[in-house]
This record gives C-alpha cells, structure tokens and sequence, in this order.
C-alpha cells in the first residue's frame, strides 16, 4: 500500500497552480488507468471545479470521491456509479493494496452507500457494483447546466 500512495503523493506535489473554477462534465466513463484519473481529479480539486455526472461513471472514474468533495459534485436523473475492487493493470490480478487505497478515497457517505449494497469493506469485489449516482450526490439544477 505504501508504493501506491507514494505514486498518489508524487502526482499530488507535480499537480499545475489551481486555476479559475470550471464546470466539468463526466459522461459514460468506462474508468481505466487509476493513475490517470487521480491526476485529474487532483487537479479538478485544487481548482475547485465542480462535475456534472451524466451517464456512466465506473471503475476509476469513481475516484473523483477522494479529490473532489460532494459539494462540488451533481448527477442527472440517468447517472450511475459503479465500483469495483481494484486490479493490477487492465483486467489484471486482484490487488488488495489498491482497493484499500480506493476505499482510503472514498468518503464515509460513499463507503455506507457501498455498504448498503452489499460491500461492506475494503475486500475482494470482482463485479461491478452499480449505484444510482443521486444516492450519494445531489441532483444537478438547472443551473448546473448553463451559466
């Protein structure tokens, strides 16, 4: 666990000088490289952006939850979240050390939505669990949309 978030501080410390706020947009992420999202969404956090979920957001996608505070986060009504432990590479082995780093990110609303379907903890969960994304944030208003 300490080599995963030895690479998370490192990307944390090279992350670029916050800049004005945007709106961002997450639609039908399918996840991918954890890495990747975590620089991100690191540096969606530091400029305090704020996302719109429409669609998908699986797998990596759902560790905006450690960078980006629930606050700054909406979905639409056809929204969905869906986890997973994590693996080694795409489609790899089971690694223990990077579902404990996920579970780490996620926040404690997060993990008793987890809970309540069923992964109560940091452990083995091969199949992708899917959650209404306005069960664990708030729904986007209109303004979420323009302005």
């Amino acid at each position: 666990m300490q080599r995963w978030l030895g690479v998370i501080v490192a990307l944390v410390v090279g992350i670029t000088p916050a800049s004005a706020s945007t709106r961002q947009i997450i639609e039908d992420d399918p996840g991918g490289i954890l890495f990747e999202y975590v620089a991100k969404y690191v540096q969606w956090g530091k400029d305090e952006d704020t996302v719109r979920i429409e669609g998908d957001c699986y797998s990596a996608c759902t560790t905006l939850f450690g960078f980006i505070p629930l606050t700054h986060i909406c979905a639409t009504r056809n929204a969905q979240f869906g986890f997973h432990s994590a693996s080694e590479g795409l489609g790899g082995a089971y690694s223990e050390d990077g579902t404990l780093v996920l579970w780490a990110l996620y926040s404690p609303k997060v993990r008793a939505v987890l809970a309540k379907h069923g992964w109560e903890k940091a452990s083995y969960h091969p199949d992708l669990l899917l959650i209404d994304a306005q069960e664990i944030v708030k729904p986007c208003k209109w303004e979420d949309y323009h302005g």
